[in-house]
Parts: structure tokens; C-alpha cells; sequence
């Protein structure tokens, strides 16, 4: 009797591994190579266009909630994670500001399965948008309309002096990466959903399987490709700071000194820097 329970155990515990292996934690980017596209020609497309470039990066936190880690970074770990919907202000000296992902509503935020909604940051960022501000996405929105420019989808773009789009729609309709090229010469990659954690592209994990089909669809093939990409960039460009799409516990955790000058503040240091509204708001 307990030979043939334990054989049953076993059974039961191989189909209940092999499903969750194959779903959560299978992560093979090895044969997947960069992509053709040097860091130098996104230098090149970013001073093409005349005029003054953004002269810093600030964030507000848009919603925020947690989940496994391995649904955002294939074999992360159970462990809960922090994401957050994150808006960023780009000032520009003598001319127009540059929104990245800063309008978003509580629909957008529920719509993407985040649990706080913080309007009072949503609103300042809302009040940059006005007419004359650049407004630019990494995701495509869920619930509204895009307010993107229109950008070939065959190559990168410049959008702005010092502003390159670069479409990923291979990997999911409306998908790009935004690279920045700042007034003193840093440079920023936002990598959006494509790197939604910093591990996505520091050690090559896609989202999970689960992920893929459930709450984000996209071409996991091109995922690989992209964040192979990703790394050459860093490689070829050392002090390039990659801001992962919703990494929550990055916008707070100590960076590299080599980027510690970089004009993105840490939280509590900008008037427009991070921190949560006083009136956050449960999405249900």
C-alpha cells in the first residue's frame, strides 16, 4: 500500500512539475543573437535633428503592486517582486518637455493587473501635457488611445534632438525601446515591456511562458533578440543606464558608482522625483 502511494505521489508530483517548469521557469536564450544595430547609430540619429536636448530624467511612481518573479523574468523565483507603472518628465531648456509613459489612468493600471493607482502623481505628470510636450510610450495602451507620433516601424527614429524611438513591433504591436542622449552627453535606454526588471537584460530572461500568454502577449523569440540587443549596447556603451519598464525595487536599490552623476534623481531628491501619493487608490 505505501509502495504503490508513493508511486502515485510521484506521478501526481511529475505532472505538476513538468507544466510549471515548462511555464514559469524555462528560460533558453541561447540561440538568439543581437540584432544588427550598433549603439553608435542611435548616437549618430540623436544629434541629427537641431536644438536644445532633455537636461534630465525624473520619475513618478503611476501604480504600483507585486508578483511572482518569475513571470516577469523567466527562473527569477517565486519570490514576490515590486513593479511599478512608472512616468517619466524629460525637461528640455528652451524648448518642449518630453513625456515616456506618463499618461496613465486607474483603467490602464487595473487593465495591466496593478493593485495601486496613485492619482496625485498621475495629475502631475497629466499637467505637463500640454499641447507643445512630446508624449512618447514603450507599450502600447490597453484602454486609450495612443498619443504616440507616428514612427517607421523599419528602423529607429529621431523624434526630438537627443530623442531616438526605436520599434520593436516584432515583439508586440506598438512596442519600441527609447533611447536619450541628454544635454551633457549621458545617455538612458528605456527598455519598456521588452525589459520589464533589470535582471530581464543583465542576465537574459524573458518573461515566463504564462506570462507570454496570459498578461502581456509577445514574441518570445524576439524577446531574446532584443535584450541580447540590450546587452551589446551596455557592453558597447559602459555608462548607458537601461531603466527596466516596471522594476520597482530599481528605482530605489544603489546603482553603479560609474553612473552615480547620472541626471536621473533617486527617490526624495527632485521636486518631481518618486514618491507615493497620499491618497493612493485601490484598483479592484
Amino acid at each position: 500500500m505505501t509502495h504503490r502511494l508513493n508511486r502515485w505521489l510521484l506521478t501526481l508530483a511529475l505532472l505538476l512539475a513538468i507544466p510549471f517548469y515548462w511555464l514559469m521557469i524555462d528560460n533558453n536564450p541561447g540561440k538568439y543573437t543581437a540584432r544588427p544595430l550598433p549603439i553608435a547609430e542611435l548616437r549618430r540619429l540623436a544629434t541629427t535633428l537641431p536644438g536644445a536636448r532633455p537636461s534630465a530624467a525624473q520619475f513618478l511612481v503611476l501604480a504600483d503592486c507585486a508578483a511572482f518573479g518569475d513571470l516577469f523574468a523567466a527562473g527569477l523565483g517565486l519570490k514576490r517582486r515590486p513593479l511599478a507603472m512608472i512616468g517619466w518628465f524629460l525637461p528640455v531648456r528652451s524648448g518642449s518637455p518630453i513625456l515616456i509613459d506618463g499618461l496613465v489612468g486607474p483603467a490602464e493600471a487595473r487593465a495591466r493587473r496593478y493593485s495601486t493607482y496613485f492619482p496625485g502623481n498621475a495629475e502631475r505628470l497629466a499637467a505637463y501635457a500640454l499641447p507643445s510636450v512630446l508624449l512618447l510610450q514603450t507599450t502600447r495602451p490597453l484602454t486609450a488611445p495612443s498619443h504616440d507620433p507616428v514612427v517607421d516601424a523599419r528602423g529607429p527614429q529621431a523624434l526630438a534632438p537627443g530623442v531616438v524611438a526605436i520599434p520593436a513591433p516584432d515583439y508586440a504591436p506598438g512596442a519600441r525601446l527609447i533611447y536619450v542622449m541628454l544635454a551633457n552627453g549621458r545617455e538612458l535606454l528605456f527598455a519598456g515591456d521588452i525589459a520589464p526588471l533589470d535582471e530581464s537584460w543583465r542576465e537574459l530572461r524573458a518573461r515566463s511562458l504564462l506570462a507570454a500568454w496570459w498578461l502581456v502577449p509577445q514574441n518570445r523569440a524576439s524577446a531574446y533578440r532584443w535584450l541580447a540587443t540590450i546587452a551589446r549596447w551596455k557592453r558597447e556603451a559602459p555608462r548607458l543606464l537601461v531603466v527596466p519598464g516596471n522594476d520597482d525595487f530599481w528605482l530605489t536599490k544603489p546603482h553603479d558608482p560609474a553612473l552615480s552623476d547620472m541626471a536621473v534623481p533617486a527617490a526624495g531628491t527632485s521636486a518631481l522625483a518618486d514618491r507615493r501619493d497620499d491618497k493612493p487608490l485601490a484598483l479592484r
